[in-house]
């Protein structure tokens, strides 16, 4: 977390000083720049968790209100039980008090403890962000320095972890996660690199309290050359079935969706096609559900979909409202383009575009 104050920037991290018993604390680092910096003489700025809790003691978040400063410290219940947020304050961002219980949840909610807690303002409400196996979102009523939630889901699947936001210049919240992976470690030692960073989302609050993810729109400058495949029909009455669009000569694009789903329909999007029927490569698309993410459709609402694909990631998005990231890992066999396969009901893709996407390249400049 790094918050800027008075010329200087802060960065807030977590520092292990041993690992048996694991020991964990919050730690400061200092910079003009941004790309120099000193850590601060007297860390760690807390040295110790309260009484009580359990092993995970970490992840720093800090936001001003009024005139004191507030840090968030992950935490949980021993045993299991479930993740806790600490509170802590200052008026200097150097010395810190506190360590309160700021919210708390049931494992069976979102996971036995709370990593990377974000906590924002988002329109008329108030939300925490943590990660537990997934990220997870709370919404709920913040006063008196706790925060009570009201509602409680997934921001994405399990590929999408540590979610993370800031205000833009337009006053937009915009997320990032960090893309797991999810083939073999050995591979991934071989290839000299794991996980990537998310394109960046756009969050808001949707009916009943639930979360809003949609894409960047600033990702449409991005788009090169451009596709109008062909409109199909598709049903499953006799089983399965596919069909394959084979002129996708990109192995990074965006895909736009346009299409009417019968009350039974599901159908796949898989971005990578081989002979086995079973292969679980790419999303699986129902009535109001991505993945396992649930969201508002309507009786007569049209499913608009956007899936950026890029090599082994897949990111996709429905009706301005969810969104699933997955991994689809080339295999030998695996025939160009893409292919959608209606499981049951009836699809009709009234619209299917698609764009070549350009690296996405931000401009370094130094002094």
């Amino acid at each position: 977390c790094v918050v800027e104050h008075e010329d200087l920037f802060y960065l807030f991290y977590t520092g292990v000083s041993q690992l048996e018993p694991l020991t964990q604390t919050q730690c400061l680092a200092l910079s003009s720049d941004l790309v120099n910096w000193r850590k601060w003489d007297n860390n760690p700025l807390i040295a110790n968790k309260p009484a009580g809790l359990g092993d995970c003691f970490r992840d720093p978040c800090v936001w001003k209100e009024g005139e004191h400063w507030l840090m968030l410290v992950g935490s949980e219940d021993p045993g299991g039980r479930g993740g806790v947020a600490l509170l802590y304050r200052s008026h200097d961002l150097l010395a810190w008090t506190g360590g309160e219980r700021f919210h708390e949840e049931e494992a069976r909610l979102t996971g036995h403890d709370f990593e990377c807690p974000d906590f924002i303002r988002l329109e008329d409400q108030h939300v925490l962000l943590t990660s537990r196996n997934r990220t997870h979102w709370h919404m709920g009523d913040y006063r008196d320095g706790k925060f009570q939630s009201r509602n409680v889901g997934p921001v994405d699947g399990p590929n999408f972890y540590a979610g993370k936001t800031a205000i833009d210049h337009l006053g937009r919240r915009i997320l990032w996660g960090w893309i797991l992976e999810t083939r073999p470690e050995h591979e991934q030692i071989g290839a000299g690199w794991s996980g990537v960073l998310s394109l960046p989302r756009i969050l808001g609050v949707g009916p009943n309290s639930t979360l809003t993810v949609t894409p960047s729109p600033e990702l449409k400058s991005l788009r090169r050359e451009h596709q109008q495949l062909s409109s199909i029909s598709l049903s499953a009455l006799a089983g399965p079935t596919s069909h394959l669009f084979h002129d996708m000569p990109w192995d990074c694009y965006e895909l736009c969706i346009r299409a009417k789903l019968s009350d039974d329909a599901e159908f796949k999007l898989s971005p990578r096609h081989g002979e086995d029927t079973n292969d679980d490569r790419g999303v699986t698309i129902k009535r109001g559900m991505l993945g396992d993410i649930s969201f508002q459709m309507g009786a007569d609402e049209l499913l608009e979909m956007r899936v950026f694909v890029d090599k082994s990631v897949v990111e996709s998005f429905a009706n301005d409202s969810a969104s699933w990231t997955t991994r689809a890992y080339a295999k030998e066999g695996d025939t160009p383009g893409f292919a959608l396969t209606v499981l049951s009901g009836n699809v009709e893709f009234h619209s299917i575009e698609a764009w070549r996407m350009a690296a996405a390249a931000l401009p370094i400049v130094r002094e």
